[in-house]
């Protein structure tokens, strides 16, 4: 659930602001289920990093949609088709990571 946050949120504020408000959360929920909290940062962290359904989110998804050549729908429904399977392989390699 804190991935998806993530990810929604990343896409309209900084990947940095998005990490520093979610990553209290995530070590605090660990802390009260009693697990560690590292696939929590992780996950948050890493989802933190897809910003490709607005151009607010990446300069480079700015970027591209500053040219004019891509309409705004285009560009959201391109995002949502690339973050959705990210987000699930993301969560993928974090669950079947071993955690220390």
């Amino acid at each position: 659930v804190l991935s998806l946050i993530s990810l929604l949120l990343t896409n309209f504020i900084s990947n940095s602001a998005t990490a520093a408000i979610l990553i209290p959360i995530s070590i605090e929920t660990a802390n009260i289920l009693v697990i560690t909290p590292i696939p929590f940062v992780m996950a948050v962290a890493i989802s933190a990093t897809i910003a490709f359904i607005t151009p607010v989110g990446a300069p480079s998804t700015a970027l591209v949609y500053s040219t004019g050549m891509i309409s705004r729908r285009r560009l959201v429904k391109t995002g949502v088709i690339v973050a959705i399977p990210a987000l699930l392989v993301i969560l993928a390699v974090i669950w079947l990571l071993p955690v220390p």
